[in-house]
């Protein structure tokens, strides 16, 4: 882990620049499968991760520029409904595509926490992409995809 150590009496003075957070990054990209219009995003991370979400989110039809750490990403209908292999198999952030993709072209998705019975039909349970972990009542966690009309 970097650190800055400090020696002396002298007060600090100065600017340093804190670099895009390459996590959060990796989610948006995704996300804007979902959206009409374009995602602009700022103080993006110029590395491989980035680079390969980004093939991947031109090769479902999105199109991107980037201006040093501006990217501006759009896509108005994905042109295909699956994700390739070939980017599956070299890009552990891929599956952060799967759902946006899904919602975007064939369904509704509603996620939902709660220990009574849910009405619908049951899909999957995917801890994996859920960003919290079920309650100590005993909640259980579902994902109902019901088809768009």
């Amino acid at each position: 882990m970097a650190k800055f150590i400090i020696n002396g009496k002298k007060p600090l003075r100065g600017e340093i620049s804190v670099a895009g957070a390459k996590n959060a990054a990796l989610k948006i990209i995704p996300a804007a499968l979902l959206s009409d219009g374009p995602i602009i995003l700022k103080n993006v991370p110029d590395i491989e991760d980035i680079h390969r979400s980004l093939e991947l989110f031109t090769d479902l039809g999105g199109i991107f520029t980037r201006e040093g750490d501006k990217l501006s990403l759009e896509i108005k209908h994905p042109s295909k409904s699956t994700l390739e292999a070939t980017f599956v198999n070299k890009f552990r952030a891929s599956i952060m595509f799967a759902a946006p993709l899904l919602a975007k072209q064939f369904f509704h998705i509603l996620v939902v926490a709660s220990s009574a019975p849910v009405h619908g039909r049951l899909i999957y349970f995917w801890k994996a992409l859920l960003p919290w972990e079920p309650g100590s009542n005993g909640a259980m966690v579902f994902i109902i995809c019901t088809p768009k009309n």
